[in-house]
């Protein structure tokens, strides 16, 4: 896009919020995202034969960051409309084992992708996602989007890192990008498992606060969210308020773990107790000494 009719864009775009990253303007079906070294990202909603459709426009001035504001974009917009359809994202590691879909929330840098990259090698475990799975109506289904590892991290894992496509971020330190295998992509099931770190307080609540604000997911950062459109917002929190409180009422079983921050023996822990219970023996066919 030229330059000119990027800067008209943004001008003719009432500002609305700014974040650590970039200024945001346009309150209606125009969004222009204007970050510090000149890159643009602008999107138009409109609809088309019963469709709502978006177009995004990338003004760069050659900088080295247009992947990740690109990135940071279209998952924003994409985040909206499975939240409109009632798929919400949930900060968290989510798996399945022994039949199992379990669901394992933890904080930016708490070894959640670095699990899923030891989970990817395990023919016993699939992989829904190491960031940001989707829960609808007490079901889990996978977002299997690359899983992003730091240099050093991915080197004590023993992996490949010299051909592997590296994510250079503009406040965040650059990782490198993995895709899991389709083979190892988890089909939708009900969620059976909550586990969370021992020691949690008030973990419910917690939990509550991870599905309905998206903590440490892209739905922080939703720069392309049309907050004009109060209605929609509405049906979107409610939308994921019932989601959260419904996996609690129906009493989902929750189990905490103790993470000791060793990868390998976060993933035996996880492994250990994603097994089913070991059955009674049945006392009547006992045998006595």
């Amino acid at each position: 896009m030229p330059k000119s009719k990027a800067a008209r864009a943004c001008l003719a775009a009432p500002y609305v919020f700014k974040t650590r990253e970039c200024r945001v303007y346009g309150w209606g079906p125009l969004r222009a995202c204007n970050f510090p070294d000149g890159l643009t990202v602008i999107t138009r909603s409109r609809f088309r034969r019963g469709r709502r459709l978006r177009t995004f426009w990338v003004l760069d001035p050659g900088s080295s960051l247009v992947y990740e504001a690109a990135y940071v974009a279209i998952l924003s917009a994409v985040g909206e409309e499975l939240d409109a359809l009632g798929y919400h994202r949930i900060h968290a590691l989510a798996f399945r084992r022994a039949g199992v879909a379990a669901v394992l929330p933890l904080p930016s840098r708490g070894g959640k992708s670095s699990i899923a990259s030891l989970m990817i090698d395990d023919p016993e475990t699939q992989l829904y996602s190491d960031e940001i799975p989707l829960l609808k109506k007490g079901r889990l289904y996978p977002f299997p989007v690359r899983i992003a590892l730091f240099p050093d991290v991915a080197r004590k894992l023993g992996l490949e890192v010299s051909t592997t496509r590296r994510f250079p971020r503009r406040i965040y330190p650059e990782k490198i990008l993995f895709p899991i295998p389709q083979s190892r992509v988890a089909p939708a099931a009900p969620l059976g498992r909550l586990f969370y770190p021992a020691g949690t307080s008030f973990f419910a609540v917690r939990f509550v606060f991870n599905v309905v604000f998206g903590l440490g997911t892209p739905q922080m950062a939703q720069y392309m969210l049309r907050i004009d459109n109060f209605p929609r917002l509405a049906r979107i929190a409610f939308s994921r308020f019932w989601t959260a409180v419904s996996i609690i009422a129906r009493k989902t079983e929750c189990r905490p773990v103790r993470l000791t921050g060793s990868v390998s023996q976060d993933k035996a822990s996880l492994d250990r107790f994603s097994e089913p219970p070991a059955s009674e023996p049945d006392s009547r066919h006992e045998r006595r000494p």
